[in-house]
């Protein structure tokens, strides 16, 4: 075998399709620090999101803490742009209907001819802007006709009574033969909105006959084909189809219906057992659906191979084709069941017509990059073929963006970002803007990050009608953080409107000084970043700089951050403590703590304040207007460690231990009984710093070092050593827990508390809650 030919061989592997990716209706997508499935942001995202077990991972899949807003196509979108045509055609009816009503047909006819070029012309508003074009109207027989009209496009209810009028109107023989005609091309119209075929084409027939140099003998031609070949509305339908459709091509060489016309004919072809004439129509149209009819005639025979490629094809044609979503779920599954039909012998032809036919390999490496689950193994396979379309020369530009996709996910970003480059400069918005994505990716991926980020801020500045702008500002945000940038990946979040990510930075990752001059700097937000700092600095006692930032907020806006009652609904909000009180409170028992003289005084203020952390409420240091009650369930499940960095870790640890109530207590007991082992008071700070050591152990997920105590642990085979590089708590606080309860007891061992203590020693938590001291 030569060496070719075993290159065919391996590449006909790359048709084996792989199960695409799920998610769960629990997944958290919306966010780059905290998305639970972690995706690769250098890869652009996919142009619609297909249901059915196929969701995506990037913000947009409908499943999940996501939306659909970003993505180019969804079924949301379609219907969203159905209610909005639903809505203009009301609003444009009634508009149409005051300028009729007072003789005004030329506003009447702008009008329609506005709604026709936002929402398209169909068969009843291209009528009215035909109508309406005529001079001098007979005014109330017109508007008799336009009010019919618009009760077909209404409720049922009242599609015979329009139907009676458009009748009448055909019958008064002293209207102009122009109205007349449009009455009776709509009259058997009607008549269709009843299934009602047979007697739809005798109308449209005998309107031909009584105006054959009429306006809608083109549309009545084509509305006999379609009645006939598509419903078998007569005896010999397929000859009076064929006929009419033949009859609308000569009659009308560049008429508007040449495609549906081309469709119709094939569709007789079909049905008069010409099936080589019916699949090259269908192929060049991109039928795939029809090919398959016609394949079926062909099953277990010669032809019945190329016929697979040739449906195979159509729907690959059709794919980047497609401007809705119901027209690319189409050619995606359409494509997928044509592949699942490919024997080898089949699979060889197709890929060596790839090859030849570099055009069609862009919607076929697009489809099995975005629509199949590519294992490593199949990367390798799509290199291949990559690599043999990659030696031709002059590949059109969307094929050479394609490649570009293919090697960065096969991380193979050199020659990702060199297959970018050749298509940075197309005049087409949508391939520059994929091609700049890519080669951003490409370089973020090679630290390249100026680079990359002048590519990601092209696409943002030069092509405002790219559907990536918001996968864009997800990859800046990175790259702007590998930088060191964080006021600019602050910005993207807010941009994106990303809660978990920029309360992140917000409340943990940004330095206090950066944060202040980012409130300075910025218009927005200006009141939640105030409060936001002043939060910062309660939790590391700067009690002078927490009042300065906390005045800044207006009382209104206070009230609506900081008071338990403008949280009353939520679950948590009973473990919330008003802020201001927060404050003045902690800063009261810490100054009256530095001003206690003595030991026995200082030890007993410093405990007095360490209670304070413990038992005013588990959330007094908490962000409540930031976080939204999501911030225990973004850290415990879906933080992201393949974004996170070093830097990151060492934020969330430091962040962790400043946030927490309990670590604070632990702190200053730890201190206290360091300090002041002789006091009264160095007992209960021992006992309590215990017991808050305790507490951050069960607090959450992520101060859990005990992976017995997970929720998932059965499921999820990890040992401890995976979990504590998963999660950063400075120690284990569940050991460190029942060292202090053992020191206790070797401290104080007639103390009241002694026996509770040598109790959860052993036993560390026990059946129950450690005794509370007095």
């Amino acid at each position: 075998m030569t060496r070719g030919g075993s290159a065919v061989l391996a590449l006909a592997a790359t048709l084996a399709l792989t199960t695409p990716a799920g998610a769960s209706w629990s997944d958290n997508l919306a966010s780059i620090h905290f998305n639970s499935n972690k995706p690769d942001f250098g890869i652009p995202p996919r142009r619609g999101l297909m249901g059915g077990g196929e969701q995506d991972d990037r913000p947009g899949s409908g499943w999940g803490n996501g939306t659909i807003e970003h993505a180019e196509l969804s079924y949301e979108h379609d219907n969203e742009r159905a209610a909005n045509r639903q809505r203009a055609l009301r609003e444009t009816q009634h508009r149409a209907r005051t300028a009729t009503e007072r003789g005004d047909w030329l506003s009447a006819r702008r009008l329609w001819e506005g709604f026709a070029m936002r929402f398209g012309k169909s068969g009843i508003v291209q009528d009215r802007c035909e109508v309406l074009v005529h001079t001098n109207p007979p005014a109330e027989p017109l508007r008799r006709y336009l009010a019919a009209l618009d009760a077909l496009e209404g409720p049922n209810t009242g599609w015979n009574a329009a139907r009676r009028e458009l009748a009448a109107l055909h019958a008064e023989s002293t209207l102009p033969p122009w109205l007349r005609e449009h009455a009776a091309y709509q009259h058997a119209a009607g008549l269709v909105q009843w299934l009602n075929y047979k007697e739809a084409t005798s109308l449209w027939q005998a309107q031909i006959r009584q105006f054959p140099e009429g306006e809608k003998r083109e549309a009545a031609l084509l509305m006999i084909a379609r009645a006939c070949l598509l419903h078998k509305a007569i005896p010999d339908s397929v000859r009076t189809g064929r006929a009419a459709t033949e009859q609308l091509l000569r009659a009308f060489p560049q008429t508007r219906f040449r495609v549906a016309a081309r469709g119709l004919l094939a569709r007789a072809d079909l049905d008069e057992g010409r099936y080589e004439a019916a699949a090259t129509t269908y192929c060049a149209l991109n039928d795939g659906d029809s090919i398959a009819a016609v394949r079926r005639q062909f099953q277990n025979t010669a032809a019945e191979p190329r016929l697979r490629t040739l449906q195979l094809i159509a729907y690959l044609r059709a794919l980047p084709q497609a401007t809705d979503f119901r027209a690319y779920r189409f050619a995606v599954k359409g494509i997928s069941h044509s592949l699942a039909l490919f024997k080898p012998d089949t699979g060889r032809v197709f890929l060596e017509r790839l090859v030849r036919e570099p055009e069609l390999a862009a919607p076929y490496f697009y489809f099995r990059l975005y629509h199949c689950d590519n294992k490593p193994a199949d990367l390798v396979r799509l290199t291949l073929l990559a690599d043999r379309i990659a030696a031709r020369e002059a590949l059109p530009p969307v094929v050479r963006v394609r490649l570009a996709e293919l090697y960065y996910q096969a991380h193979a970003y050199r020659r990702a970002a060199t297959w970018a480059s050749s298509a940075t400069g197309m005049a087409d918005e949508k391939v520059r803007a994929r091609a700049l994505y890519v080669r951003a990716g490409s370089r973020y991926r090679q630290k390249r990050f100026e680079e990359a980020r002048a590519d990601l801020e092209q696409v943002l500045t030069r092509c405002p009608r790219s559907n990536i702008r918001h996968a864009t500002r997800e990859l800046l945000a990175l790259v702007a953080e590998a930088q060191g940038d964080l006021p600019t990946a602050l910005d993207q979040y807010l941009a994106l409107d990303y809660r978990d990510d920029y309360a992140y930075l917000i409340d943990a990752r940004l330095p206090i000084a950066t944060l202040e001059s980012y409130q300075r700097t910025r218009t927005h937000h200006k009141e939640l970043l105030a409060y936001s700092i002043a939060l910062r600095h309660l939790r590391i006692e700067q009690w002078a700089q927490a009042r300065r930032w906390l005045a800044r907020v207006p009382a209104k806006s206070y009230a609506a951050f900081a008071l338990p009652e403008s949280y009353k609904d939520e679950w948590w909000a009973e473990s919330l403590h008003p802020t201001r009180q927060t404050l003045e409170s902690l800063a009261f028992l810490d100054l009256k703590s530095k001003q206690a003289r003595g030991a026995e005084a200082k030890a007993a203020a410093r405990f007095a304040y360490a209670r304070a952390y413990y038992t005013q409420g588990l959330l007094q240091l908490y962000n409540a207007p930031l976080w939204q009650g999501e911030r225990m369930f973004a850290f415990n499940y879906f933080w992201n460690r393949d974004v996170a960095t070093p830097a990151d870790d060492r934020a969330v640890q430091r962040y962790m231990y400043q946030h927490e109530v309990y670590a604070h207590t632990r702190q200053i007991c730890l201190e206290i009984a360091a300090d002041y082992p002789q006091t009264k008071s160095a007992p209960a700070a021992l006992y309590r710093a215990a017991c808050a050591a305790e507490k951050l152990e069960h607090l959450n997920e992520w101060w859990r070092t005990d992976e017995k105590g997970r929720w998932w642990a059965a499921d999820s085979g990890w040992d401890e050593g995976k979990v504590r590089r998963r999660n950063h708590p400075l120690l284990d606080h569940r050991k460190e827990a029942s060292q202090l309860m053992a020191l206790f007891v070797r401290r104080y061992p007639k103390h009241p508390l002694a026996k509770d203590a040598r109790k959860y020693a052993d036993v560390f938590v026990g059946k129950g809650e450690p005794a509370e001291e007095s």
